[in-house]
């Protein structure tokens, strides 16, 4: 390898990228989507065996519009400053296979989806579809010549791939307002939710060994955490207690988040701060720059999405673990959700949403009944072999620790059902002989009616609650398991059998049965002694709340 040091820096001011519905200009009304950036640096550097790419990016903004009107600019996405880097390891004689790793990091995404600007860029890539797009034979005759090339060359370059490619992109936070300017529902453009991400991690790792003949350990690992969720009701007022529709905080959290570590030692991104720098030979990263990555290669080690305390107390946890033999393992986890069922905002939600999908479905058949069949891409399917010695080829499991519902009449500002699951758990897998196991849990329910407008006595507005035994302890752990499993014993040898039955709870009858290929299905369901209170006005409000007030 070459060991002397090559730059290569390109740098933007205020560069544009507009996207029109109609490049010949014939149409009196223009719509286009704009990307606008400050700045931009771009930097290359290798050295040896090792090359980095870096990227600062200041003020990048997208916004929708008309050409030669200015006025009718409407931000998507509001101005945001974003940087990352990545940096390849080549192997040599003396080191380990390649190594990619590489992160990003986005301060903080805010974008505002209004109809009018969603359908102004429904029309610009609608345009631009047809710009691009050539005539159905002359891409035929492109997918032709495109998949004779990866046929060729697809071989040899999944041989060649090694090593381990990780990637981490980190968001501070991510918001989103959603308003219906069609003036169909309302007077004016109403703003019907707000909805805020705070703190996101998405980690991906792909680690291939250096001998593909080896190719079950090979793997794929997928982890995405979020510090915190929540989504306002616009339409209700600042002091309303329905305002806030869904949130996963609690009082009782403490914890600064997921991205602790920053406060005070990471600086806000702005271009004077991190633009690239003159170094004694070519171009290196700022100060500020460096402090951020050494702070991400910190957070994004290995081992930490395991043994964070941070991580751990994530309001929402997601794990995949792909083996390069099909065997895909997927883990869920979510610490508490509460939820407020508020119908108007429900229904303007519905109209919203359905005349979106319509102004979509009108927009993409006309475009794919002119193009024909040029956007239909012919994939060979992809199979994959399952080693003998694996028993579970597919399992997803997960688990929710608390769960609070209500059901509103704002309006009427009343709340009139509180429900309270705790202890949710569930999952499936699929077993090699294509036999199936489902089954979950629920550690305790209640439901009450907290509505004070009516005189009901403190026993009564429990209206579902689990049984005791006279001294205070339940009579079982969890107010409702199910285990539901199928069985495919055709093939399966004994020793599968024993494999398979090994870590089920089934009674001996339904495993005997099974085996002898006599049951098919079996379902077990355990139901904890519980109350229900039952008062007749109560119940018919609740029976019509259900018909009418949920879509």
């Amino acid at each position: 390898y070459p060991t002397e040091s090559k730059h290569f820096l390109f740098s933007l001011t205020s560069p544009r990228i507009i996207l029109v519905a109609d490049a010949t200009g014939a149409a009196d009304v223009n719509s286009c989507v704009t990307l606008h950036m400050a700045n931009l640096d771009y930097h290359q550097r290798s050295h040896g065996n090792t090359s980095a790419q870096s990227v600062v990016c200041n003020g990048m903004e997208i916004f929708a519009g008309q050409i030669g009107n200015p006025s009718s600019n409407s931000s998507l996405i509001c101005p945001f400053s974003v940087c990352g880097s990545l940096t390849k390891t080549l192997p040599m004689e003396s080191c380990p296979p390649e190594q990619t790793n590489g992160w990003i990091w986005i301060e903080e995404l805010k974008a505002h989806a209004a109809y009018t600007d969603l359908t102004t860029s429904l029309d610009v890539l609608n345009g631009f579809n047809k710009q691009i797009i050539p005539s159905n034979e002359g891409t035929s005759k492109a997918k032709q010549n495109m998949t004779k090339a990866n046929d060729d060359t697809g071989g040899n370059e999944r041989k060649s791939q090694n090593g381990e490619v990780k990637l981490d992109v980190l968001c501070n936070g991510f918001s989103l307002v959603v308003t219906d300017d069609s003036y169909r529902h309302f007077a004016n453009a109403q703003p019907l939710i707000a909805l805020s991400l705070v703190g996101l991690h998405y980690s991906r790792t792909v680690t291939r060994p250096s001998d593909m003949a080896t190719n079950s350990r090979s793997h794929t690992t997928t982890f995405v955490a979020l510090d915190r969720l929540e989504l306002i009701d616009l339409l209700q007022s600042e002091d309303s207690p329905f305002r806030t529709m869904a949130t996963s905080s609690t009082n009782e959290r403490t914890d600064g988040g997921l991205f602790s570590s920053f406060i005070g030692v990471v600086s806000p991104v702005s271009w004077e701060s991190y633009k690239m720098i003159p170094s004694e030979w070519g171009f290196q990263l700022s100060p500020s720059m460096e402090t951020l990555r050494e702070v991400i290669g910190h957070l994004c080690a290995p081992d930490m999405p395991s043994n964070n305390s941070s991580v751990r107390t994530c309001d929402f946890v997601f794990r995949s673990l792909t083996h390069g033999n099909g065997v895909n393992y997927i883990d869920l986890s979510l610490s508490h959700l509460t939820a407020q069922w508020n119908p108007s905002t429900v229904i303007a939600l519905q109209r919203f949403l359905g005349r979106m999908k319509k102004k979509t479905t009108n927009i993409f058949t006309s475009s794919s009944c002119d193009n024909g069949d040029a956007n239909q891409v012919d994939l060979a399917p992809q199979t994959t072999t399952t080693p003998e010695s694996v028993d579970v080829v597919f399992s997803v499991k997960a688990d929710i620790e608390s769960i609070c519902i209500y059901l509103n009449k704002e309006y009427q500002q009343r709340r009139i059902l509180d429900t309270k699951v705790t202890g949710v758990g569930i999952q499936f897998e699929r077993f090699r002989d294509e036999s199936r196991l489902l089954q979950g849990s629920i550690a305790s329910i209640q439901v009450w009616d907290p509505d004070l407008s009516t005189l009901t006595s403190d026993r009564n507005r429990r209206i579902l609650k689990m049984i005791n035994d006279g001294r205070g302890n339940l009579t079982l752990q969890q107010v409702f398991s199910f285990q539901y499993r199928t069985f495919n014993r055709q093939n399966a040898s004994s020793s599968d059998k024993e494999c398979l039955f090994r870590d089920m709870s089934l009674p001996l009858w339904v495993e005997e049965k099974s085996s002898s290929g006599d049951i098919d299905d079996f379902l077990s369901i355990n139901l904890a002694p519980i109350e229900f209170n039952y008062l007749r006005e109560r119940s018919a409000e609740l029976a019509d709340y259900l018909n009418n007030g949920l879509p």
